[in-house]
């Protein structure tokens, strides 16, 4: 009797020790992608400067890298967000007219920026909203993730992490809206 007490006792430890273990700082090492959606992109492009009527659809892919040393690395993809921008011309188009007040046609938007079609338009928003690899440093222990100072309560699972909760921003200044939350990443790596 004694010998089954322990080996079940035994088996509780050791599930035990491997849920601690699952969601220790080495499940969070690796490649994890992201999507923010069609409004989340028009924040991030006018902060809310007379985007607010328009709708904007589709959704531009993220992914961030977790290293084992604590450095993580955050991209934007280039080709989810020109193809969202490619889509999303004609909100682009409507928010000129209704700004300056008069009708303005594709073409007319186009030629204000100097550019020939719809796809030097998705290429100019991508190298403008993309921007070079970020870099920086991450910890993560107890369900808190911090990177670069800004602290998020997390959810993690080998293949899933999901952002619930901004709990400190990063010196005062929040860089992740709470209108984006949750945010699921899924590991690809």
């Amino acid at each position: 009797m004694k010998k089954i007490i322990s080996v079940i006792l035994a088996c509780v430890i050791a599930a035990a020790c491997l849920s601690f273990v699952s969601c220790s700082k080495a499940s969070i090492v690796g490649k994890w992608q992201g999507e923010f959606a069609g409004e989340i992109i028009k924040e991030m492009a006018m902060s809310g400067g007379g985007l607010s009527d328009i709708e904007m659809t589709g959704s531009v892919k993220f992914s961030f890298a977790f290293e084992e040393d604590g450095k993580y690395s955050f991209q934007m993809d280039g080709d989810s967000m020109a193809d969202f921008w490619r889509e999303n011309i004609g909100a682009m188009v409507d928010l000129t007219s209704k700004t300056a007040g008069v009708e303005v046609t594709k073409e007319d938007f186009l030629s204000a920026l100097n550019l020939a079609d719809e796809n030097e338009f998705a290429e100019y928003m991508r190298d403008s909203m993309t921007g070079p690899e970020q870099t920086g440093t991450y910890s993560y222990a107890d369900g808190v993730l911090t990177i670069d100072g800004e602290e998020t309560r997390v959810e993690l699972s080998s293949d899933k992490l999901v952002i619930v909760e901004v709990i400190k921003s990063a010196e005062g200044e929040e860089t992740l809206d709470k209108s984006w939350l949750p945010l699921t990443l899924k590991k690809i790596g």
